[in-house]
């Protein structure tokens, strides 16, 4: 903890050093070659390259305090919440414009020409608004019990065909596979899934580089 603290302190040394120490990760992300590759990518390196899919942490069991248990969650989206990508009040319509040019912006430390940047912040914000829309709204999330869907390890393939939430788990380092995880939103996970089998690849790239960055 206190190496973190003091690298976070350390301002000097973070400005000199620049975007430099993520660049090895984007390049990463930019060889992926299929769909199959993102989950294992993701799994091997989960504090450096930002899923903006989905995670696995382990917490207490809600009907146990004294164990622990796995939970397969959201991924990270750039805005706030579900609300900042769906309403369609003037102001909301208004922080999503000025999230774009955030992006772009952002996107000029790391190379390429503005008009990709812009076309790029376009894609970000379609993909992160299809992610946005099936979960939970913040009325439903006060109620934990909404979380607290349980499967068997073995039965993960009928919430997910095209994520392989096993072998995400396997390659995450998990010497031994727990017999249930809680599945905190599963109609958000179904669509994930569907996302990702729609999706051209290098659109999935471009949102996982973007999380990153961010």
């Amino acid at each position: 903890a206190i190496s973190v603290f003091n690298s976070i302190m350390d301002t000097t040394s973070r400005d000199v050093a620049g975007v430099d120490p993520i660049m090895d990760k984007l390049d990463l992300i930019e060889e992926v070659k299929t769909k199959k590759e993102i989950q294992k990518l993701l799994a091997e390196h989960p504090t450096a390259i930002s899923s903006p899919f989905f995670g696995v942490s382990a917490y207490s069991d809600p009907n146990d305090s004294n164990t622990n248990v796995a939970y397969v969650g959201t991924g990270s989206l750039g805005l706030p919440d579900r609300d900042y990508y769906l309403d369609q009040d003037d102001k909301s319509k208004e922080i999503r414009e000025q999230y774009k040019d955030h992006i772009v912006k952002m996107m000029a430390y790391f190379g390429g020409s503005k008009d990709d940047a812009k076309f790029k912040a376009e894609t970000i914000l379609k993909l992160e608004t299809q992610l946005a829309e099936p979960r939970l709204d913040k009325v439903a999330r006060r109620d934990f019990r909404n979380f607290n869907n349980r499967y068997a390890v073995e039965d993960l393939s009928g919430v997910t065909k095209n994520i392989d939430l096993k072998a995400y788990m396997t390659d995450l380092g998990i010497e031994k596979l727990p017999d249930t995880v809680l599945v905190m939103e599963p109609k958000y996970m179904k669509a994930l899934d569907e996302m990702i089998a729609e999706t051209p690849l290098e659109e999935l790239k471009t949102l996982m580089t973007w999380s990153t960055i961010n």
